[in-house]
């Protein structure tokens, strides 16, 4: 029998009658009754021989109309089985047993918490506490961590205050773009305790770990990924070698008189000077020292001259763009050691001081040069997914519960999917 239900779309149970509704300002209320099912069955003995002994009202938490609160009210009965003497309540599919939360609002709960919003947001935006909020992502969403992959992607990010580490640690399977694990600390000890858990032929199964050049992640790999090739990441060498450039193009800039041409120039122009010459456009720019508008490789080019310092560490830090864009694996060792040695031979302490560093790590440097396909692997997906958790941190406005942060970025990055419970 079709019963009246104009909310059919929103209240899901053939068997469920509206009797009454109305509309007060913004409370929508409702009113349902439940039929019984042709034939009740006890759920302590499966017997049929039962008969209504009563009714009970329960109220409803329905996330159907967002732009009211909504009180809805069904009437269920309640029955008694004449072969064991037990009574009992009907159950509608509106709901599960013993929770006065629709299963629609639940899963409309669990949907919004893969959203970028707080846990606030997403309780008012169907009409719960938080508190059942929290509820609901603690009893739905604990996901396990996923197999460790052939490739993997390890780094850090900043930790939530109430964490006893710093800085969380975070490991990626870059090829699915999938977070493997989510860590609350760091430090060697931690990570040697959870890396001994992994079963070690998992570990065997490691082919290539990516990461940035702290001493303790170079350990963590020698010993508990025997089979691994240890990658740094592009990203993280360049920035030494254009950090230097810098310091020496300020340390010359000041030199000069704030009026000046020379400092004006390398003041407003600075980001030219680190890059690929090659890389530089023709754009026309304003020019101060020809008061004309010039192009953006002229500009570096006049600049040059104004000090041989500045010439001599353009010049290196071009060959060391030369050296990763055109450098093969096999060359890697000697074009690497050629550079290095012109490090050690210059006059420029900012540069020289890099020496002692591409030495300690040429070997994992040198693996860089790899190539898969038509890419050199990198920790670039790991940087993306950073930036995320920075986001789903902030819009948390500070978590204190780290169980639930991770859960949360797993939740959200990897796309989980989960039962209702």
């Amino acid at each position: 029998m079709n019963y009246y239900n104009p909310y059919r779309d929103e209240i899901k149970d053939d068997r469920i009658e509206i009797v009454f509704e109305t509309t007060i300002d913004d409370l929508k209320i409702i009113r349902g009754v439940l039929h019984p099912k042709e034939i009740n069955a006890c759920p302590n003995c499966n017997s049929i021989d039962c008969i209504k002994y009563g009714h009970k009202t329960k109220k409803i938490t329905i996330d159907a109309f967002r732009h009211y609160k909504t009180n809805f009210s069904l009437t269920i009965n309640r029955f008694l089985c004449k072969n064991c003497l037990k009574t009992f309540v009907d159950s509608t599919t509106l709901t599960s047993k013993n929770s006065s939360i629709s299963i629609q609002t639940k899963f409309s709960v669990l949907e919004d918490l893969r959203k970028d919003i707080s846990f606030t947001q997403i309780a008012r935006m169907n009409n719960v506490s938080v508190q059942t909020v929290i509820n609901l992502f603690e009893d739905n969403i604990n996901i396990p961590r996923n197999k460790l992959s052939e490739v993997i992607c390890i780094d850090e990010f900043k930790n939530l205050k109430s964490a006893k580490g710093k800085y969380a640690f975070l490991i990626l399977d870059p090829n699915e773009s999938k977070i493997i694990d989510v860590l609350p600390d760091r430090r060697l000890d931690h990570l040697e305790r959870y890396f001994l858990s992994i079963p070690k032929n998992e570990r065997n199964g490691v082919k290539y770990v990516i990461s940035d050049m702290y001493e303790g992640y170079r350990n963590i790999i020698k010993y508990h990924f025997p089979n691994a090739t240890h990658i740094i990441d592009r990203f993280h060498y360049i920035r030494y070698v254009t950090k230097a450039m810098n310091d020496t193009r300020i340390k010359i800039m000041s030199k000069y008189k704030v009026t000046s041409v020379e400092y004006k120039t390398l003041k407003k122009y600075w980001k030219l000077f680190l890059n690929d010459v090659n890389l530089l456009s023709s754009k026309e720019v304003y020019d101060y020292k020809s008061k004309t508008k010039i192009e953006t490789y002229k500009i570096v080019e006049a600049a040059l001259e104004f000090d041989s310092d500045l010439m001599d560490a353009y010049s290196i830090m071009q060959d060391f763009f030369i050296l990763i864009n055109d450098t093969k694996f096999e060359d890697a060792d000697d074009v690497l050691n050629n550079w290095i040695k012109k490090l050690e031979d210059c006059n420029l302490k900012e540069f020289k001081d890099l020496t002692k560093m591409f030495k300690n790590w040429s070997g994992e440097i040198r693996n860089s040069f790899l190539r898969f396909g038509d890419k050199h692997l990198s920790n670039g997906p790991i940087e993306g997914m950073n930036n995320h958790i920075k986001l789903i941190k902030r819009m948390g406005f500070g978590y204190t519960n780290f169980p639930h942060f991770r859960n949360r970025i797993m939740y959200i990055i990897n796309d989980v999917k989960i039962k209702i419970k």
